[in-house]
């Protein structure tokens, strides 16, 4: 018996990492494709927003640039159980 939960956990954990890569994979896919005149442009001024939100695909997140520095911010409701 806790043979077989050993194995379920396992599958569980590989599952997971599979996802976690998807989606990974999907939000960096959504980041390259938001505003890209916004990121490469060198005459853009200090103040952009690269990514807004659900017109780039990315639902209640917005991505600000200031200078060299990047500010993300999601206004999803965080999960509670």
């Amino acid at each position: 018996m806790a043979s077989t939960r050993r194995r379920a956990r396992s599958r569980s954990a590989c599952c997971a990492a599979a996802r976690s890569a998807r989606n990974a994979a999907w939000v960096k896919q959504k980041l390259t494709a938001a505003s890209p005149s916004a990121r490469t442009s060198p005459s853009a001024p200090d103040g952009v927003r690269p990514v807004h939100g659900d017109s780039d695909g990315l639902p209640a997140v917005v991505v600000d640039r200031f200078g060299d520095t990047l500010v993300a911010q999601s206004y999803a409701e965080a999960p509670t159980r």
